[in-house]
């Protein structure tokens, strides 16, 4: 591939194809990408020639399918943004030279002109004075000599609400010609948090054309609440900027004036006294938390209605340990200051403070997301604004771990400061869902289900109980491999040891009784072997953790050596059927009704016609599949044979009569004909957005 602009002296590391192939090195699928850049306005680019690789992001324009056996190139996938076609010599849209101090409090490009990313600071905006500068620099003092809290020569790290979209997805056009559009809003602004904007981007609208011309719009909102409940989440943590030549020289917790400038620090800001912190937003490197979520989502979609979305939130925050959680984490967020005596005057020294995420080391904020974003609340409701539907679920969350975690700054050969923190893990699971549906005239049918799960092992389903609006309930209980002995079945073991956790056993009860039940014989590779059904007027078949199989076998499936299944036989009618395949072992081709797979080999053999698997071309396959027939002619037998279009569809089923149904496709592989043994069309399929 060619030098890519966006990187210095740096050769080709660009995706540029994928393609499939069958067993026969044939190729299935090809997708080609290609890519353009973003390019800065004249504005806002970097003017010295060794850097101009900094004026340039590699941006995906169009994935295309190309052509594959016996198909034809596809238009295109095409991907538009936000600056496409905008001035290129003052263009909101398009992003700066990368590492530009052109930024928001929250690392989004802003439109502005800034020279440096170290804020400005307004007269009556008091500084934050970190908790161990106060405590070890200057005390009560530390703002004794100042004049102002005025800060200028730095740059703007106000949020802009349109240059925040630069360089993001516009629209997404398909290879049939429809389209998606997609329009963004800025969160709303909230002046509690250090007076800034929240920043970001959160989908307004998308917008979906078909190529007939067919729309269908989908509005977002974002319901508003006040502050600190369920409006959107995020912790008031706050990073902030540190530039202080004074700290160096009296506690060493600062940097000193040549690192300030090497930084790009205007003097004037490096040489102001006494200017300690100016507030900025999450700096998320530093692990301090600057996500957040809605709670609350409503879409509104064109002619049906709106749905309302309600998710779980938690904010971060030191979590709760039950007595069962069996976990320990002690000294939350605990900070220490060290001093080692090495024989002067002052004595060895231990202070000890409380750490946040947002002072000074900056500790990795606990993290709780394990216990939002589940799906709560799911309410439809029509166009008149009557209640059609709702899902309601709950949760249960478990801590599951605390590892301990630190950091540790060195000043000088003495002194140290010391903060603990902590990484939690947890598990958040479905307990209950209800769904319910409202009719016309008021009524409501409800469904309730409550989820059990296994306490040891594989932690999944055991027992789920179902009840209906008249009070009536099933109880389904679940068992895997992990329920039984080791000596019970050695195909159950194995999968033990793959990880390989299928339900083995699933049975049912209605007030008591065993209604229903199926068990499954797999073999070592997780495919089914033996299928079992609860066949009894008893009560009861009791679970046997030694003996799995109690049931009553009606299914047995035969694999061969490539894992295909090439045999199944039931108990109902004695019924055979046997399966071969082709396209490099791709797709059955022939299902034969009456015969075990042995014997369908062992007449294709004395025909001396040899088995279609690893055919790959069409002409080879429907000529095979002919001599097949003709072969099993005389046996008391029903054939039925398929043909494909790989990774496409099914072209052709010629039934026991020989009788042929054709399927055709149109330019998109989307199914659009059924044709009958006649050639005559009997269902034709067109295509619109979906309701």
């Amino acid at each position: 591939s060619e030098n890519r602009k966006d990187a210095h002296s740096i050769r080709g590391s660009m995706l540029e194809s994928i393609t499939s192939y069958n067993s026969a090195n044939d190729i299935y699928k090809k997708y080609k990408l290609f890519y353009g850049y973003f390019e800065p306005d004249e504005r806002h680019k970097i003017a010295a020639s060794y850097y101009q690789y900094l004026n340039y992001r590699l941006r995906l324009e169009k994935v295309q399918e190309l052509p594959s056996t016996d198909t034809s190139a596809l238009p295109p996938y095409r991907f538009s943004y936000y600056g496409d076609g905008g001035s290129k010599t003052d263009n909101i849209y398009a992003l700066p030279y990368r590492l530009s101090p052109c930024q928001d409090h929250w690392g989004y490009y802003n439109y502005t002109d800034n020279k440096t990313i170290f804020a400005n600071n307004a007269a009556n905006e008091p500084f934050y004075i970190d908790p161990w500068y106060r405590e070890l620099a200057y005390g009560s003092m530390e703002t004794a000599w100042m004049n102002s809290y005025k800060v200028t020569g730095g740059g703007s790290r106000d949020m802009d609400t349109e240059a925040v979209k630069a360089c993001t997805l516009k629209r997404i056009t398909y290879p049939t010609g429809g389209y998606t559009d997609f329009d963004f809003e800025t969160h709303d602004v909230n002046y509690t948090l250090g007076k800034i904007g929240i920043g970001g981007l959160r989908v307004k609208k998308i917008t979906d054309n078909d190529e007939n011309g067919n729309q269908k719009i989908r509005n977002y909102e974002y319901p508003y609440y006040s502050w600190g409940e369920s409006k959107y989440h995020l912790v008031e943590n706050l990073y902030h900027v540190w530039y202080h030549q004074d700290l160096d020289e009296y506690s060493h917790l600062g940097v000193c004036r040549d690192y300030l400038a090497g930084y790009g620090v205007p003097a004037d800001l490096i040489d102001s006294p006494d200017i300690l912190q100016i507030t900025s937003f999450p700096a998320l490197t530093l692990g301090v938390e600057g996500d957040f979520m809605y709670p609350n989502v409503t879409e509104y979609i064109s002619g049906q209605g709106r749905t309302e979305y309600t998710y779980t939130y938690e904010t971060n925050h030191e979590p709760y340990i039950r007595p069962g959680d069996d976990v320990t984490a002690p000294d939350w967020f605990r900070s220490s200051y060290i001093y080692i005596n090495s024989g002067g005057v002052i004595p060895s020294t231990i202070l000890g403070g409380t750490a946040t995420s947002y002072t000074f080391p900056f500790m990795t904020d606990v993290d709780l997301g394990w216990m939002r974003g589940q799906l709560e609340k799911r309410e439809v409701y029509g166009e008149d604004g009557w209640l059609v539907e709702a899902d309601y679920m709950t949760y249960e969350e478990c801590l599951l771990g605390v590892e301990a975690g630190g950091k540790a700054v060195q000043f000088n050969e003495y002194e140290f400061l010391f903060a603990r923190d902590y990484l939690t893990t947890g598990r958040s699971r479905l307990a209950q869902e209800t769904h319910e549906v409202y009719g016309d005239k008021g009524g409501v049918l409800r469904t309730t289900k409550e989820y059990t799960y296994a306490p040891d092992y594989h932690k999944l389903v055991s027992e789920v109980k179902e009840t209906a609006s008249d009070g009536s309930g099933i109880v389904t209980k679940y068992y895997y491999p992990h329920d039984y002995t080791s000596t019970a079945n050695a195909a159950l073991q194995t999968m033990k040891d793959k990880h390989i956790l299928l339900p083995v056993d699933v049975r049912s009860y209605k007030g008591g009784r065993l209604v229903s039940g199926e068990q499954t014989k797999y073999n070592a590779y997780g495919q089914p072997e033996t299928a079992y059904r609860a066949e009894t007027t008893a009560t009861e078949i009791a679970f046997n953790k030694d003996t799995p199989f109690t049931f009553t076998a009606y299914l047995w499936r035969t694999y061969d050596a490539n894992r295909l299944l090439v045999s199944e036989k039931t108990r109902e009618n004695g019924l055979k059927y046997t399966y071969l395949w082709s396209y490099g072992n791709q797709y059955p081709v022939a299902r034969i009704e009456g015969a075990d797979y042995s014997d369908v080999t062992g007449w294709l053999s004395s025909a001396s016609v040899g088995l279609p698997n690893t055919l790959t071309r069409p002409s080879d396959i429907e000529s095979r599949l002919a001599s097949i027939r003709n072969a099993l002619a005389s046996k008391d037998v029903l054939v039925t044979t398929y043909t494909y279009l790989p990774q496409v569809g099914m072209t052709g089923m010629t039934d026991a009569n020989g009788k042929t149904t054709g399927y055709v496709y149109d330019d998109y592989r989307r199914l659009s004909l059924v044709k009958n043994h006649e050639s005559k069309a009997v269902m034709q399929y067109k295509y619109n957005l979906y309701d």
